[in-house]
């Protein structure tokens, strides 16, 4: 993955306008490291204000705060622990997995799902601020303009949503390390009929510089492997916008 310039420091979040309980159940996913429980703390108490089922893992220290959502405690590869945390998630529950990184710099987690149950997508990300966020992509980038983008790709981090009649679509992860390469993955379900989003109207702040924490070369070199069995040279031949929803001129 590419690793975009280094971003300026971010104004504070802007307002987000009030919105209406959740029409769907929903849970909650995320792996933490103690330095950043603070931030991952932000995001539970968002998700579980709306009343979702929380389920984090400690990779080196359960932070006191973040206990009551604390499922285990220890290191190990990111897919492995999402998976072990999906399996406690409820049947028939929208899935939300995010980062340990990740805050809000317009809207909130309430304003990202609401506009994801409108936008029937299977598959759904907010994008990220053009300032103060770390981005692997140009494409995830906030569009002012728009309200929301049908795409092609959905990045595997730093936060997504699954629709539970789709979870079985793109859920549980392959042992894939990190999870270089899973887009791959979800665009052959592109393919079959799924349906993916970025929504514009909410976006976030990835907060930590990208590649800490983890060895490149076997993540690079399976991604490089899923694009040549299907015949790409970059991930970005898959980023493709298909539809937009545009704000109207004076919101």
């Amino acid at each position: 993955m590419a690793m975009s310039p280094a971003p300026s420091p971010a104004p504070s979040p802007d307002p987000s306008p009030s919105s209406p309980p959740l029409t769907r159940p929903l849970s909650l996913l995320g792996v933490y490291s103690h330095k950043h429980a603070a931030v991952m703390g932000g995001i539970a108490q968002q998700a579980a204000d709306l009343g979702a089922s929380v389920h984090l893992w400690a990779l080196d220290e359960q932070a006191t705060a973040l206990a009551q959502w604390t499922e285990g405690v220890g290191p190990g590869p990111r897919c492995l622990l999402l998976n072990q945390l999906y399996a406690l998630a409820p049947e028939g529950n929208d899935i939300v997995v995010s980062d340990h990184d990740v805050a809000f710099a317009r809207g909130d987690l309430a304003r990202f799902l609401e506009l994801f149950e409108q936008g029937g997508w299977d598959l759904a990300q907010p994008a990220q601020a053009w300032r103060g966020s770390h981005a692997s992509y140009l494409f995830s980038r906030r569009r002012p303009w728009l309200v929301s983008r049908d795409t092609t790709f959905v990045e595997v981090g730093p936060l997504f949503a699954v629709a539970a009649r789709s979870r079985e679509l793109f859920l549980p992860f392959p042992d894939w390390g990190m999870g270089w390469g899973v887009e791959l993955l979800w665009w052959d379900r592109v393919q079959e009929g799924a349906r993916l989003g970025m929504v514009d109207e909410v976006s976030i702040r990835h907060l930590s510089p990208l590649f800490q924490n983890y060895q490149r070369s076997t993540e690079q070199a399976r991604l490089r492997e899923q694009l040549d069995v299907r015949g790409l040279r970059s991930i970005r031949q898959i980023q493709q916008t298909v539809g937009t929803n545009r704000r109207r001129p004076w919101s």
